[in-house]
């Protein structure tokens, strides 16, 4: 492990550790808000968890990670640019994203990059929902798709365990 990757690793731990996040089970039928973290290389996904925030009346906003800084995607773009050398976001939307009090944060984007590790850990949302195995896991409820790593699938699997919690 690098050095940068240290340094991240040690803010990430300190931020976990200094956090008041407040933990709270919502659902599809309770939750008013939502983030969502996707990657630019699946749109599709990202539409139809867009679709069901819609007709559940859920208002989101997304995080579409990009390895291309001209490609256009919906909500918030970012690529590592966006962060600075000690791993705190530079980006001033994405700082308000995380300091977002959603009900829900969703991560489709199936990423275990050092930046997503960010923008899990220092996310303030009240549930945070994604997939396993991703190391360190930094969610509340963790789905996994070691079967079938899609993220399609991870949708699937989301909508049925949230319609399940009451």
């Amino acid at each position: 492990m690098g050095l940068k990757k240290i340094i991240i690793n040690r803010k990430i731990n300190s931020r976990l550790n200094s956090s008041e996040r407040n933990v709270c089970i919502k659902n599809f039928e309770t939750a008013s808000t939502a983030g969502i973290i996707w990657d630019e290389n699946d749109e599709i996904a990202y539409n139809k968890m867009k679709k069901k925030f819609d007709e559940k009346k859920i208002k989101y906003q997304s995080i579409c990670l990009s390895n291309n800084k001209y490609k256009k995607c919906q909500g918030i773009f970012i690529t590592s640019k966006d962060f600075n050398f000690f791993g705190m976001p530079k980006n001033k939307s994405l700082q308000n994203f995380l300091n977002s009090d959603f009900d829900l944060l969703i991560d489709i984007s199936l990423s275990s990059s050092i930046y997503v590790q960010i923008i899990r850990s220092f996310s303030m949302a009240h549930l945070k929902i994604g997939w396993a195995p991703v190391n360190p896991d930094y969610f509340d409820i963790t789905i996994d798709i070691r079967k079938k790593p899609d993220s399609h699938y991870l949708i699937e699997q989301i909508d049925h365990y949230l319609n399940i919690i009451n």
